[in-house]
C-alpha cells in the first residue's frame, strides 16, 4: 500500500525467473481523494484475494491469456 495526501495505491507483485532474467508482474489500483480509505478497502476485499491467488498460481512465466484474466479496472 502506497499513500499520499490525495490517493492510495495498492500494488500486488510477483517475481519470476525466465530464461535467466527476472520478470516482475505488478497489478496496481489507485483511489483518488482525501477519503480514499473505504473505497480502497472495498476494492481490496473484492479483488485482493483473486489477484493474489492468480499471481501466486504461476509456476512459470504466465501466458498472455493469464495476464489478460487479471482485472484491469474496478
Amino acid at each position: 500500500m502506497l499513500g499520499a495526501p490525495d490517493l492510495l495505491e495498492a500494488a500486488l507483485a510477483r517475481c519470476l525467473l525466465h530464461e535467466g532474467a527476472g520478470v516482475v508482474v505488478v497489478v496496481s489500483h489507485r483511489v483518488y481523494g482525501k477519503a480514499a480509505g473505504p473505497q480502497m478497502s472495498d476494492w481490496l476485499r473484492g479483488n485482493g484475494p483473486p489477484v493474489e491467488h492468480a499471481l501466486m498460481a504461476w509456476a512459470a512465466l504466465p501466458s498472455v491469456a493469464s495476464l489478460n484474466r487479471l482485472p484491469t479496472s474496478a
